[in-house]
């Protein structure tokens, strides 16, 4: 449920939609890489940040 909130919240997240699917092809790596949960949620906010 965590993860699936966490993209809901991208896809809500104002920006250009370009930006938006290049931060969930990231996290999808992220976690098919076996990164935490923790780390991941520090890696979306990090890329928030970014944008």
């Amino acid at each position: 449920n965590f993860v699936k909130q966490q993209q809901l919240n991208i896809n809500a997240a104002p920006g250009e939609t370009r930006h938006s699917v290049y931060a969930k092809n990231d996290i999808i790596q992220m976690l098919n890489q076996g990164l935490t949960l923790r780390s991941s949620n520090f890696h979306i906010r990090a890329r928030f940040n970014k944008l």
